[in-house]
């Protein structure tokens, strides 16, 4: 019986140690939305002139608190999206904001997101944000948390009135869209 036992434990430690370094943690909510983030680019065509000279990067920027920690870096190093490298830049306060493709806007602008989107709203910059009035004050893609999944929605009145063309494979996947399509989940 002795035997048997020490039998198990030499088969069991080095298994269930294994298993505990293959086990990867969850992903957080904040990691995966920086996924969608970085992914939303890969569908989204901008105006030739709004990318600037081939060499230039193609700019993510987050305004307000950056709720992505790392996670965003991470995705993005030693990437090109468009050809392009990608550099990510933050901006704690709208006065701060520089030239960017993609502009995450931080739940903490809630408040100011009406000026936010005046300084932008005629840029060819891709708007994606967490608040409810989102879309409603001419943002193009927001992020909603459903149970444990992570949905969009897509203004895409907002998208056409600063030139950028929402590819339809991304189109189709958003849970609701502002008039200008019809996904069939309407």
């Amino acid at each position: 019986m002795k035997r048997i036992l020490i039998a198990i434990q030499i088969l069991i430690v080095p298994a269930s140690a294994a298993l505990a370094q293959n086990h990867k943690p969850a992903v957080s909510e904040y990691e995966l939305k920086a996924a969608f983030v970085f992914n939303f680019a890969k569908f989204v065509q901008w105006p030739d002139t709004a990318l600037g000279p081939e060499e230039e990067a193609l700019i993510i920027g987050v305004l307000g608190e950056d709720p992505f920690g790392g996670y965003l870096d991470a995705l993005v190093v030693g990437k090109h999206l468009k050809n392009r490298p990608i550099q990510i830049k933050r901006f704690k306060r709208l006065d701060q904001l520089e030239r960017c493709h993609l502009l995450y806007i931080s739940a903490s602008e809630s408040s100011r997101l009406g000026r936010v989107m005046q300084r932008v709203g005629k840029e060819s910059i891709l708007t994606v944000g967490e608040t409810q009035d989102f879309l409603r004050v001419g943002g193009i893609i927001r992020l909603l948390s459903r149970g444990n999944k992570v949905r969009f929605e897509i203004n895409q009145e907002a998208s056409k009135k600063v030139g950028l063309r929402i590819s339809s494979r991304l189109l189709r996947l958003a849970e609701n869209l502002k008039p200008g399509y019809s996904n069939g989940k309407n």
